[in-house]
């Protein structure tokens, strides 16, 4: 969407588990990852959801011409396969790409009850409730319906990489811990988890996205310093910014949280 960016992605998610823990609400936020997500794309089901949405006659045919006769080929040393035709799968590094991708997955949010939050492939799913017991229930029976879009879709997960965090009410310090089934495999809960970028964590304090970005920032000055002698105040203004600024700025609405300080004054 024009206008919109990860960092607005990010806000909403951020914002969605705030709200729930100050109405002392539970939330689980689960972070799928799909397994080869662009090339998984089949051409005859993403046809048919560009004519549900609008796409059809000659526009629907420019399409399909854009997607048929597409082969491809592994090569290794000096061998090379022989030429296969693609049934599957859109150009990755395309303008059309992830337009594409996001058509076919555009429908995932209208099959469950969870919130969804969707970012090219960056897809959250997120729920609520007043007690872990009965929430835990309801997200496993939400979840079946999800695995069964995903198998008509053909798309698979990567349970290796989707996991899941579980944001306890403010006042709460005690964890819990949650289990969590998609197509009879344990997805795993995690005290914190990569979503666009920034690293959530299950208290919600940003500790955890601090600690990767200093240790990142400390590698990239690292490197300024034993080149600084070499380059100009210019190129090293451009490395700076690329390196190090970009990556201290990025989200920072986000994590960089106000601090609470306490003065104490001393009489002597």
């Amino acid at each position: 969407m024009k206008g919109f960016s990860t960092v607005h992605a990010l806000m909403s998610l951020n914002d969605i588990i705030t709200s729930k823990r100050e109405e002392n609400l539970y939330t689980c936020a689960i972070f799928l990852d799909l397994k080869k997500a662009f090339d998984a794309v089949d051409h005859s089901i993403l046809m048919k959801k560009l004519y549900h949405f609008g796409i059809r006659g000659n526009a629907q045919n420019l399409f399909a011409s854009y997607l048929s006769n597409r082969k491809q080929f592994v090569t290794t040393y000096t061998c090379k396969s022989d030429k296969e035709y693609k049934t599957c799968g859109i150009p990755q590094g395309s303008v059309l790409g992830p337009i594409l991708f996001l058509i076919y997955i555009n429908d995932l949010p209208d099959c469950h009850a969870m919130q969804t939050l969707l970012f090219a492939d960056g897809t959250a799913l997120l729920m609520s409730g007043p007690n872990t017991h009965d929430l835990q229930n309801t997200i496993n029976d939400e979840l079946k319906i999800v695995q069964i879009w995903f198998m008509q879709n053909k798309l698979t997960l990567d349970l290796n990489k989707t996991n899941y965090l579980l944001f306890h009410p403010a006042k709460e310090k005690q964890s819990h811990h949650f289990l969590l089934n998609f197509d009879g495999n344990m997805l795993m809960q995690t005290n914190e988890s990569k979503y666009l970028g920034v690293l959530f964590d299950a208290k919600l304090n940003w500790k955890a996205h601090i600690l990767h970005l200093t240790s990142s920032v400390a590698q990239s000055v690292g490197v300024l310093y034993k080149i600084r002698h070499f380059l100009s105040k210019n190129l090293l203004k451009i490395l700076y910014n690329a390196l190090i600024k970009s990556k201290l700025s990025y989200a920072i609405t986000l994590w960089a949280q106000p601090i609470k300080v306490t003065y104490i004054n001393s009489m002597s």
